[in-house]
């Protein structure tokens, strides 16, 4: 009596698969990807570079109290962003200081709180 063993439906885990050829990845279809961490990396290391050769400690935007800030304000237009807080409760505006050679103002005189400050006086 002959028997009849049908492979279908069954698992062919831990079975060898010698005769299928691999799948491969197509040669460079993930080759951009590369390149754009390649650009990334010169962008990162240009940046770095500036950095460093203008890095000068002795010149801060920071004003406060340190003796890192008793250097003279470059002239030019500077943001100013003073920041008055209490706990959790805080304020803080901005204002462009306008510093030339001989002296320092706001770009715009009228300003709000200036004007409040100045009525409580």
């Amino acid at each position: 009596m002959a028997t009849v063993i049908s492979t279908e439906g069954k698992s062919t885990e831990g079975k060898s698969t010698e005769g299928k050829p691999r799948r491969r990845k197509k040669r460079g279809s993930d080759r951009w990807v590369s390149e754009v961490k390649g650009i990334a990396a010169l962008i990162a290391a240009g940046f770095a570079l500036i950095a460093l050769a203008t890095f000068d400690p002795t010149h801060t935007p920071n004003w406060n109290h340190t003796r890192q800030c008793d250097c003279p304000v470059q002239p030019g237009l500077w943001a100013v962003e003073p920041h008055v807080g209490l706990g959790a409760v805080g304020a803080k505006f901005e204002e462009i200081l306008v510093v030339d050679e001989r002296d320092a103002s706001y770009l715009d005189d009228d300003l709000p709180h200036l004007r409040r400050w100045a009525a409580t006086d």
